[in-house]
């Protein structure tokens, strides 16, 4: 094999995304063993990171080994049972993959359905609740797929009043839109390290708060899963430090200096920035005479814009261009969404007015270069 050398690239997708360059240096750092001191010194500077990013006091937080889905898996093996009565307000695809999880769990799902793109209202879930008095409800906070955000407390209110717990989806909102967990009532939110949080993939940072922990306790049965057994991952990132499974060191590593570039620019500053940025996104792309496929603006994710592609243009072309022409990726719809919208991410290190420029300059000119003769004039 030769030298390893891969192609410089400007990640203006929803995920992978740009990283720190001081987090690629802490990457670097001599490896130490998944019992040293150290690694749980490590580990409790990303808990504390944590607690602020997610906007919780909830003791019980920590980074689960494993992609976005690990965190996903994690919430449903622990939190559903076989018969478990499981509510999924479901607007977009990663709510569906919830589901899916509570189905091959065992599960009694249902799935209370919106168009993609759209979000519920309190009233809806607290009738759908009210109807059904599931013992979990799941949402989505930062739908993926759609650019939709939900506002979590219109299904935490009337869940908490039914007795059910609920868990936030939070992959995409985490580091750079405000989660406010103890605020907005979400139970057990987890997310993924490659988006917000500017961070290489592979840890899901999750947290859970004391009337989850309580039921959590109190389950009689083992989670199925023991990879994601939150009572033995307790024993193991707790005081006991008890072996439950190598921890990619590195990756931690990553994840705490990650959070220390946002801890030193601010949380508070971190969502005004990326606030600041979409409005200006907005902006621009209106100007060009294209809309955003979520049409209400306090229902967009501020740092995932879905835009609808317009009539005469290919949107894989105008990826492709993209990527061959100004080594910038961004991302395509799937679903009743293909071939619809265009993903575009706006976090971290891009999320910036040369940020702006620079994506700007290179999809103006692809767009044209991908339009019918007839679009371009």
């Amino acid at each position: 094999m030769g030298f390893l050398s891969p192609p410089r690239r400007f990640l203006f997708g929803p995920g992978p995304t740009q990283i720190e360059p001081r987090v690629y240096e802490a990457m670097a750092k001599p490896v130490v063993g998944y019992l040293d001191p150290f690694f749980f010194q490590v580990n409790e500077e990303v808990r504390a990171g944590l607690q602020q990013v997610f906007g919780t006091q909830n003791d019980f937080t920590l980074a689960i080994s494993g992609t976005g889905s690990a965190g996903m898996e994690t919430a449903v093996s622990n939190f559903v049972d076989p018969g478990t009565k499981f509510l999924v307000f479901s607007a977009g695809y990663f709510a569906e993959r919830i589901a899916e999880m509570g189905r091959r769990h065992g599960a009694t799902v249902i799935r209370f359905e919106k168009p993609w793109g759209d979000v519920f209202t309190e009233a809806e879930a607290r009738e759908a609740i009210e109807r059904e008095r599931p013992q979990v409800a799941a949402f989505v906070h930062a739908e993926t797929s759609t650019g939709a955000l939900q506002p979590p407390q219109a299904i935490s209110r009337p869940a908490h009043e039914a007795g059910a717990l609920v868990i936030g989806d939070c992959v995409t909102s985490l580091g750079a839109a405000p989660i406010r967990v103890d605020e907005s009532g979400i139970d057990m939110a987890f997310s993924c390290t490659q988006k917000g949080l500017s961070c290489p993939p592979g840890l899901s940072p999750f947290t859970v708060s004391p009337r989850a922990m309580e039921r959590l306790q109190a389950r009689k049965n083992p989670n199925r899963v023991w990879y994601l057994d939150l009572k033995l991952l307790s024993e193991y990132y707790g005081v006991q430090h008890r072996y439950h499974h190598t921890a990619p060191v590195s990756s931690f590593y990553a994840l705490r200096e990650g959070l220390a570039a946002i801890l030193d620019e601010g949380v508070e500053k971190r969502f005004e920035r990326h606030a600041r940025v979409h409005a200006e996104f907005v902006r621009r792309v209106e100007a060009m005479g294209l809309r955003m496929h979520v049409a209400t603006p306090s229902h967009r994710i501020p740092n995932l814009n879905t835009v609808c592609v317009p009539e005469g243009v290919d949107d894989a072309l105008v990826r492709r261009a993209l990527l061959a022409d100004h080594g910038i990726e961004i991302a395509g719809g799937f679903g009743p969404l293909a071939g619809k919208i265009f993903r575009i991410g706006m976090m971290g290190p891009l999320a910036t007015p040369a940020g702006l420029d620079q994506f700007f300059g290179a999809f103006e000119k692809c767009l044209v270069t991908a339009s019918a003769p007839a679009v371009r004039m």
